[in-house]
């Protein structure tokens, strides 16, 4: 009686485990709650930004840095930030664009609404240029 009733969990828990995982629709690009599951990042673009604050705004939390442009065409650099907890939980995300000119340096912010709990951290998530 008790290996069948073992077998019938291990069954019920490798049906579950198929659920979703093929034939089935393809995942939005953000979550429900908003934070976006596919963020473009180009490794040699985001040699050129930085991340220089992070802190508490109004209603939320702020992320700020530059970006400066190596190359010797005007480039639009679309900077991602997600907001995470001390432990790394992702709890918002933000974009924003800079268009800089070849050589120069600019500035970018975002900010999200959330109630950001002690240790909120900010994240460069993705940084891509075109």
């Amino acid at each position: 009686m008790k290996r069948s009733v073992a077998v019938g969990v291990l069954l019920s828990g490798v049906a579950l485990l198929g659920v979703g995982c093929s034939g089935g629709p393809t995942p939005s690009p953000a979550s429900p709650g908003g934070i976006p599951t596919h963020v473009a990042n180009v490794p040699e673009d985001r040699k050129s930004v930085s991340l220089t604050e992070c802190a508490a705004a109004s209603g939320g939390w702020r992320a700020a840095g530059t970006v400066k442009n190596p190359g010797s065409a005007s480039r639009t650099y679309t900077v991602t930030v997600f907001f995470t907890s001390k432990a790394a939980t992702v709890l918002a995300s933000a974009s924003t664009t800079a268009t800089v000119d070849p050589g120069k340096e600019a500035e970018w912010s975002v900010n999200a609404t959330f109630a950001a709990p002690e240790g909120t951290r900010c994240v460069l998530r993705g940084v891509a240029a075109g």
